[in-house]
């Protein structure tokens, strides 16, 4: 299974003020609930549920931490059981130059994968310094943004009306060695809130303007067909819900069952 870290960067709240249009938007814990969509069975899934659990804090001044927890777990009478647990802490800095990140992803009971690495951009390109899993130094060219700074621009997008978005993203994920290409398709804004589960309603944003999105993330060279898909409501303060992930042979709901907004610190530049 694809690592999560993407998925984390679009279900991500942003802290503090920004710039006069830049998204303010709030920090939060989250906890949503994965349920399989769908008969599958193309790789002889045929029950799947898993949990998602997210910290986002932070602000512009001081930059942004996430604490990402994904645990999945598959079965069928082709694959028998697979149980996958994904931990991950990465840190940008608020102007999107300094991405850092530790991921440690487990199948069953068998050794842990580990990526550790920092991403900083200058003049131009991307270099990446890589602790695990091996050390190695790499270099990406041309216009990558990282995880935080595409959310930023996908609200910005949707604030704007425009109805698709092409973005290179760099994220950690996999080998740690490359960006996704991303096309993101954004719905028209949604009015209704009858819908949104009650801690939305609690936290006041179901006064908060909210899009549908629906976001392919592609392979280097792999254009013909996304390693998966994201869909969800992406609210104005950058929170997500309704959250359906696509791997392909199988996908993913995720229902929000729990959400606390934590007090943003203000930032003072």
């Amino acid at each position: 299974m694809r690592r999560a870290c993407l998925i984390a960067a679009a279900l991500l709240a942003l802290a503090g003020p920004a710039k006069a249009d830049a998204p303010v938007m709030a920090s939060y814990r989250a906890v949503y609930d994965l349920s399989l969509s769908g008969p599958s069975g193309e790789r002889g899934v045929e029950s799947g549920r898993g949990r998602i659990v997210l910290e986002f804090t932070g602000n512009e001044c001081e930059g942004y931490a996430l604490s990402f927890r994904q645990v999945t777990d598959l079965s069928g009478g082709e694959i028998g059981r697979k149980v996958s647990d994904m931990r991950s802490t990465t840190y940008e800095d608020g102007e999107g130059k300094t991405f850092r990140f530790k991921t440690e992803t487990r199948q069953g009971t068998g050794p842990g994968e580990s990526n550790d690495g920092v991403a900083e951009r200058a003049g131009g390109k991307v270099a990446i310094t890589l602790r695990k899993p091996k050390a190695e130094k790499l270099t990406l060219a041309g216009d990558v943004a990282f995880p935080t700074q595409h959310l930023k621009e996908l609200v910005i997008e949707a604030r704007a009306g425009n109805r698709t978005y092409n973005r290179r993203v760099y994220d950690g994920s996999d080998d740690s060695k490359d960006a996704y290409d991303t096309f993101a398709i954004i719905g028209a804004q949604k009015k209704d809130a009858a819908s949104l589960e009650a801690d939305i309603v609690k936290a006041g944003w179901d006064k908060v303007p909210r899009w549908p999105v629906s976001i392919s993330f592609f392979e280097p060279d792999e254009a013909d067909k996304p390693a998966y898909v994201i869909s969800y409501e992406l609210f104005d303060n950058g929170f997500g819900r309704a959250l359906k992930i696509d791997y392909g042979s199988f996908a993913f709901t995720g229902a929000l069952t729990k959400l606390e907004v934590i007090a943003a610190k203000p930032c003072k530049k």
